[in-house]
């Protein structure tokens, strides 16, 4: 309609938000799109030149005939963003963590000067792992619906704080997503077909296109589970119909993951 403004943007790590946030108050329907789909797009329209010109035209193309398929722009509830903010942090310091801890386990016990340094280190870590937790914890104490999103989920066999926080910081409330099978998508749990016509039929993979924070997590727990004794039934099943190593621990990604999003609205309506 006349009047109606649509702003199509490329997702640049923070970079974009004060202008889309500042859009989205103006009233205009904004979307952020990912980097590689406008890139392939920029490709078909202009094989052989890129300038900002081009890339403009290539976005606006891109939003022009795909916007019924995009999901707009919604800024975030600050207390979501926050928790988000403190989980990668989380992430990020833990990962650390036991990048040290590797190396003490692989340092000669001769290095004693070393070995200080690196036991050091780790309790630095340690520390402040459990200075974001507990950061984390009064975020979502603070927000009634992320708090009890945790409290929920936790309740499932195999998920533990890590993964219910992980995945509550990540993607919020969990029923804004439609269904599980979006929920997986969004995740990059989703194997990619490669067929055509009769003949085609190519090995399913991996498509690594979703969140890899929450997909990381998610691999950790899969990997308790299979250990778990609530899922021995469930895995000696999987194990019979000849799923073993990589198939089973994905397979197990995937069931825990539709696990928290039905459950959880299960649990949301019997709370009710």
């Amino acid at each position: 309609p006349q009047g109606e403004v649509v702003l199509g943007v490329e997702s640049t790590s923070t970079y974009h938000l004060e202008l889309v946030e500042w859009a989205h108050g103006q009233g205009w329907e904004v979307f952020v799109l990912n980097p590689a789909r406008v890139k392939a797009n920029t490709q078909t329209l202009s094989p052989t030149h890129k300038t900002d010109a081009i890339d403009a035209w290539s976005i606006a193309e891109f939003v022009r005939q795909k916007h019924h398929l995009l999901r707009p722009w919604k800024p975030m509830d600050p207390a979501w963003e926050h928790a988000k903010a403190l989980s990668r942090r989380r992430a990020s310091v833990d990962k650390l963590r036991v990048q040290e801890l590797n190396r003490l386990e692989a340092l000669p016990r001769a290095q004693t000067s070393m070995r200080k340094s690196i036991n050091r280190m780790l309790k630095m870590f340690t520390r402040e792992v459990a200075k974001l937790d507990a950061e984390l914890d009064k975020v979502f104490e603070s927000n009634e619906k992320l708090g009890r999103q945790v409290k929920l989920l936790m309740t499932i066999p195999g998920v533990g704080k890590v993964l219910a926080s992980t995945m509550s910081a990540e993607y919020g409330e969990l029923e804004r997503h439609e269904n599980a099978k979006a929920l997986t998508a969004r995740t990059g749990i989703v194997p990619m077909e490669k067929s055509s016509g009769s003949s085609v039929r190519g090995k399913s993979r991996l498509k690594r296109t979703g969140n890899a924070r929450v997909r990381r997590v998610l691999y950790m727990a899969a990997m308790s589970t299979l250990r778990s004794r609530a899922w021995q039934g469930w895995v000696s099943h999987r194990r019979d119909n000849k799923k073993t190593g990589k198939k089973l621990v994905i397979a197990i990604m995937d069931k825990l993951l539709r696990l928290c999003s039905v459950s959880y609205t299960h649990l949301r309506a019997h709370e009710t």
